[in-house]
């Protein structure tokens, strides 16, 4: 066997953790909304005034929190105590549209964009409600309008890219979500949306790409002047978790772990804020006060495999391989049909040195998830480390496939096919990640290998 460091594959292989955050949903009410005063013209003005950002205050509190038929009747108030301040009758649409009281939020939209043209969030609200009753003209010139208004925005090119989707212009629409993909490469729902389009031109291997970066893709809204202000009154538990959630998912730990700690406090014995602030505490190396959470967890329910994977996350980032291991033999005994179970127990065994077993779990994740791509690179990796250049070199095919600009699976490819004796391929694979990172030093250094070695 090749020479190969160890840690190399450890690199590659962390642990995924298992974030927990519940989603928005119903919750019962802490009370009634205010009420409406009688009439308002007999109270002083700066009283009446007050009275009337009062109501949509309180309808943007219930918002927050999800309270959604409260908010609608705050806002339904705020909307009759001052029908000129567009802002509360922009709220009582969304609200409605919640508690499923679709018709008078579409009625409500289409009074907003007609008064007030410019306003882009109303005419994307207005077009999806559209589409959604298969009125595909009409979502057609809401949408074009959204594009007109704002054109750095993704949501008007996805939207009228599902119009030319649902007309069976596939091609139309690969061409929008190509816009859109340029201004935000990262939104879900273009890719998603791309990957239906490609599929429906036969361009299957692209589709299935598109898919799996799409997976999970709901519609993005454009903020309205009020929605930051609605998201800092979120103080319940769902929409603590949605926040840390989010703050997770752009790196800002600390923030997520004040936000965690406090749900924690009000919430002792929550599984979902204790997985969730146990991976704040990990991103925080605050490795003990993770391991006490977890093991905690586990005291109340000790059947969940998402507690067992931080654990295992946990004990490796403390050097206990051996204790992660055993942490994930439950996670899989509990979930076997959940391939990140598999795909961790993976990671740990890797981090061993044990790569034939290894190999076996990331082979239960692909046949779980065929188009796993971290399960893909970390097979062929595997395969490298085992002398294996022609499997490692199929693996790193199949995860290109799933995303062609993958700079370290095309660096991969030339390393195998360079072993394998294929000069022609390997210098193919390193020109174009010559052309995607031309100064990266393991482009450069393996560029001089293939000079030195393919001339032999």
């Amino acid at each position: 066997m090749r020479s190969l460091q160890f840690t190399s594959f450890q690199a590659g292989t962390c642990l995924t953790l298992v974030i927990l955050v519940v989603s928005a949903g119903w919750l019962q009410a802490a009370g009634p909304p205010a009420v409406l005063p009688p009439d308002l013209d007999l109270v002083e003005p700066a009283v009446a005034e007050l009275i009337r950002e009062t109501h949509g205050q309180l309808g943007m509190v219930y918002e927050a929190n999800n309270l959604w038929p409260e908010a609608e009747s705050c806002y339904e108030n705020a909307a009759t105590l001052d029908p000129r301040d567009d802002r509360w009758r922009y709220r009582l649409a969304v609200a409605s549209r919640q508690t499923g009281n679709l018709d008078r939020s579409l009625e409500l939209l289409r009074q907003l964009v007609t008064e007030r043209p410019e306003l882009a969030p109303a005419h994307q609200r207005l077009a999806l409600a559209l589409l959604e009753r298969g009125e595909l003209a009409g979502a057609r010139f809401h949408f074009q309008r959204l594009i007109e208004l704002e054109p750095a925005a993704p949501q008007g090119y996805t939207g009228q890219a599902n119009v030319h989707l649902l007309e069976g212009d596939a091609a139309g629409a690969v061409s929008l979500l190509e816009s859109a993909l340029r201004l935000q490469p990262k939104d879900r729902q273009a890719h998603y949306l791309l990957g239906l389009s490609l599929r429906a031109l036969g361009r299957q291997d692209e589709a299935s790409r598109e898919l799996a970066m799409g997976l999970g893709a709901t519609p993005s809204y454009l903020p309205d002047a009020l929605d930051f202000e609605i998201e800092r009154l979120g103080v319940n538990l769902t929409a603590r978790l949605d926040r840390a959630g989010t703050f997770l998912g752009l790196g800002r730990v600390e923030e997520a772990t004040k936000e965690l700690e406090t749900a924690l406090r009000d919430h002792p014995d929550n599984l979902q804020v204790m997985n969730n602030l146990a991976i704040a505490y990990l991103r925080l190396n605050k490795t003990d006060d993770a391991l006490t959470l977890l093991q905690r967890a586990l005291t109340i329910d000790d059947q969940g495999f998402a507690t067992y994977l931080n654990l295992s996350a946990c004990y490796m980032r403390m050097g206990r391989p051996e204790e992660a291991l055993a942490a994930t033999d439950a996670a899989v005994s509990k979930a076997s049909e959940v391939a990140k179970t598999h795909l961790a127990r993976a990671g740990v065994l890797g981090a061993m040195g044990r790569f034939k077993e290894a190999g076996a779990s990331l082979e239960t994740v692909i046949d779980l998830e065929p188009d796993n791509l971290r399960a893909h690179l970390m097979l062929a990796r595997v395969h490298e480390l085992t002398d294996q250049p022609a499997e490692a070199a199929s693996e790193f095919s199949a995860a290109l496939k799933l995303a062609p600009e993958d700079l370290g699976a095309w660096l991969g490819l030339a390393r195998t096919r360079l072993e394998l004796g294929e000069v022609s391929a390997a210098e193919q694979a390193l020109a174009r990640a010559l052309e995607l990172a031309p100064e990266h030093p393991q482009v450069i250094e393996l560029g001089q290998r293939l000079a030195t070695e393919g001339d032999r």
